[in-house]
Protein backbone atom coordinates (compact mmCIF):
# COMPACT_ATOMS: atom_id res chain seq x y z
CA UNK A 1 0.00 0.00 0.00
CA UNK A 2 1.43 3.47 -0.83
CA UNK A 3 1.02 6.24 1.96
CA UNK A 4 -1.12 9.08 1.70
CA UNK A 5 -4.12 7.00 -0.25
CA UNK A 6 -7.74 6.76 0.00
CA UNK A 7 -9.19 3.51 -0.50
CA UNK A 8 -12.85 2.33 -0.63
CA UNK A 9 -13.55 0.59 2.84
CA UNK A 10 -17.31 -0.84 3.38
CA UNK A 11 -18.41 -0.27 6.86
CA UNK A 12 -22.41 -0.94 8.37
CA UNK A 13 -24.18 1.74 9.98
CA UNK A 14 -27.55 0.49 11.59
CA UNK A 15 -27.50 -2.59 9.84
CA UNK A 16 -26.87 -1.23 6.25
CA UNK A 17 -23.38 -2.18 4.70
CA UNK A 18 -22.34 1.25 3.36
CA UNK A 19 -19.20 1.12 0.59
CA UNK A 20 -17.92 4.60 0.19
CA UNK A 21 -15.83 4.79 -2.47
CA UNK A 22 -12.44 6.92 -3.06
CA UNK A 23 -12.29 10.70 -2.87
CA UNK A 24 -12.08 12.08 -6.42
CA UNK A 25 -9.48 14.67 -7.27
CA UNK A 26 -10.68 18.17 -8.01
CA UNK A 27 -9.11 19.86 -10.93
CA UNK A 28 -9.39 23.77 -9.82
CA UNK A 29 -8.51 26.47 -12.64
CA UNK A 30 -7.26 29.81 -12.18
CA UNK A 31 -6.86 32.74 -14.73
CA UNK A 32 -3.48 33.41 -15.32
CA UNK A 33 -4.50 37.56 -15.25
CA UNK A 34 -6.25 37.27 -11.57
CA UNK A 35 -3.46 35.43 -10.61
CA UNK A 36 -0.90 38.46 -11.35
CA UNK A 37 -3.59 41.18 -10.74
CA UNK A 38 -4.23 40.04 -7.80
CA UNK A 39 -0.72 39.03 -6.19
CA UNK A 40 0.82 42.12 -7.34
CA UNK A 41 3.58 40.97 -9.57
CA UNK A 42 3.47 39.64 -13.24
CA UNK A 43 4.84 36.32 -13.03
CA UNK A 44 5.29 33.68 -15.65
CA UNK A 45 3.10 30.73 -16.58
CA UNK A 46 5.68 28.20 -15.88
CA UNK A 47 6.70 30.08 -12.42
CA UNK A 48 3.06 29.78 -11.37
CA UNK A 49 2.53 26.31 -12.27
CA UNK A 50 6.00 25.51 -10.19
CA UNK A 51 4.55 27.72 -7.19
CA UNK A 52 1.33 26.25 -7.31
CA UNK A 53 3.45 22.33 -7.62
CA UNK A 54 5.59 23.70 -4.56
CA UNK A 55 2.09 24.19 -2.49
CA UNK A 56 1.00 20.76 -3.24
CA UNK A 57 -1.26 22.00 -5.86
CA UNK A 58 0.01 19.83 -8.82
CA UNK A 59 0.07 18.78 -11.14
CA UNK A 60 -0.39 22.26 -12.74
CA UNK A 61 -1.04 22.15 -16.30
CA UNK A 62 -1.28 25.31 -18.31
CA UNK A 63 -4.96 25.18 -20.67
CA UNK A 64 -4.67 28.73 -22.84
CA UNK A 65 -5.04 31.69 -20.35
CA UNK A 66 -5.82 29.38 -17.15
CA UNK A 67 -3.55 27.03 -14.96
CA UNK A 68 -5.73 24.02 -13.80
CA UNK A 69 -4.53 22.26 -10.83
CA UNK A 70 -5.54 18.98 -9.03
CA UNK A 71 -6.42 19.57 -5.35
CA UNK A 72 -5.70 16.24 -3.27
CA UNK A 73 -7.95 15.30 -0.27
CA UNK A 74 -5.31 16.49 2.46
CA UNK A 75 -6.10 19.98 0.89
CA UNK A 76 -9.61 20.99 2.40
CA UNK A 77 -8.92 24.59 2.80
CA UNK A 78 -8.99 24.98 -1.22
CA UNK A 79 -12.35 25.60 -2.57
CA UNK A 80 -12.35 28.30 -4.94
CA UNK A 81 -9.43 30.08 -7.51
CA UNK A 82 -8.94 32.56 -5.05
CA UNK A 83 -7.43 29.62 -2.70
CA UNK A 84 -5.17 28.83 -5.84
CA UNK A 85 -4.05 32.70 -6.11
CA UNK A 86 -3.62 32.55 -2.22
CA UNK A 87 -1.45 29.80 -2.25
CA UNK A 88 0.74 31.62 -5.33
CA UNK A 89 1.42 34.79 -3.27
CA UNK A 90 2.70 32.35 -0.20
CA UNK A 91 4.41 30.12 -2.13
CA UNK A 92 5.99 33.31 -4.38
CA UNK A 93 7.13 34.95 -0.73
CA UNK A 94 4.79 38.22 0.38
CA UNK A 95 8.82 39.69 1.41
CA UNK A 96 9.19 39.55 -1.92
CA UNK A 97 5.91 41.51 -2.97
CA UNK A 98 5.79 45.12 -3.71
CA UNK A 99 5.06 47.24 -0.61
CA UNK A 100 2.23 49.99 -1.37
CA UNK A 101 0.96 48.61 -4.28
CA UNK A 102 -3.00 47.99 -4.63
CA UNK A 103 -4.18 45.76 -6.99
CA UNK A 104 -6.65 47.20 -9.25
CA UNK A 105 -9.87 45.74 -7.38
CA UNK A 106 -11.05 46.73 -4.19
CA UNK A 107 -13.79 45.12 -1.87
CA UNK A 108 -15.43 46.06 1.82
CA UNK A 109 -16.28 43.02 3.45
CA UNK A 110 -18.73 42.79 5.89
CA UNK A 111 -20.01 39.63 7.89
CA UNK A 112 -23.30 37.92 6.84
CA UNK A 113 -25.90 37.96 9.68
CA UNK A 114 -25.75 33.75 8.87
CA UNK A 115 -22.12 33.89 10.12
CA UNK A 116 -23.40 35.85 13.70
CA UNK A 117 -26.01 32.88 13.81
CA UNK A 118 -23.60 29.99 13.16
CA UNK A 119 -21.37 31.53 16.22
CA UNK A 120 -23.88 31.61 18.48
CA UNK A 121 -25.12 27.90 18.29
CA UNK A 122 -21.81 25.98 19.67
CA UNK A 123 -22.83 28.37 22.87
CA UNK A 124 -26.22 27.06 23.18
CA UNK A 125 -26.13 23.82 22.99
CA UNK A 126 -26.35 22.19 26.26
CA UNK A 127 -24.08 20.04 27.88
CA UNK A 128 -22.91 16.96 26.70
CA UNK A 129 -24.36 17.88 23.32
CA UNK A 130 -21.42 20.82 22.73
CA UNK A 131 -20.77 21.06 19.36
CA UNK A 132 -17.07 21.08 18.30
CA UNK A 133 -15.89 22.17 14.94
CA UNK A 134 -14.78 19.76 12.03
CA UNK A 135 -12.98 20.33 8.93
CA UNK A 136 -13.42 17.42 6.68
CA UNK A 137 -14.76 16.60 3.46
CA UNK A 138 -16.96 13.84 3.55
CA UNK A 139 -19.04 11.37 1.48
CA UNK A 140 -22.71 10.92 2.47
CA UNK A 141 -24.49 8.47 1.05
CA UNK A 142 -28.27 9.04 0.46
CA UNK A 143 -29.12 5.04 1.84
CA UNK A 144 -27.44 5.76 5.09
CA UNK A 145 -29.38 8.82 5.56
CA UNK A 146 -32.56 7.30 4.46
CA UNK A 147 -33.21 3.81 5.51
CA UNK A 148 -30.85 3.98 8.50
CA UNK A 149 -32.92 5.88 10.61
CA UNK A 150 -32.91 9.74 9.38
CA UNK A 151 -30.92 11.83 11.81
CA UNK A 152 -27.41 10.13 12.29
CA UNK A 153 -27.94 7.23 10.17
CA UNK A 154 -24.61 8.13 8.53
CA UNK A 155 -22.19 7.51 11.65
CA UNK A 156 -20.30 10.15 11.48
Amino acid sequence: MRPFTVRPFTSAARGVLITVLTYPPLATPSQLEDISGIVGVKLEPDEICRLCEKMQLGPATLEGDSVVVTVPPTRSDVLHAVDVIEDVAIAYGFNKLIPGKMPDTLSVGAPLPINHFCDQVPSRVPGPLQLREQRVRFVAVRCAWTEGGGEGGGGG
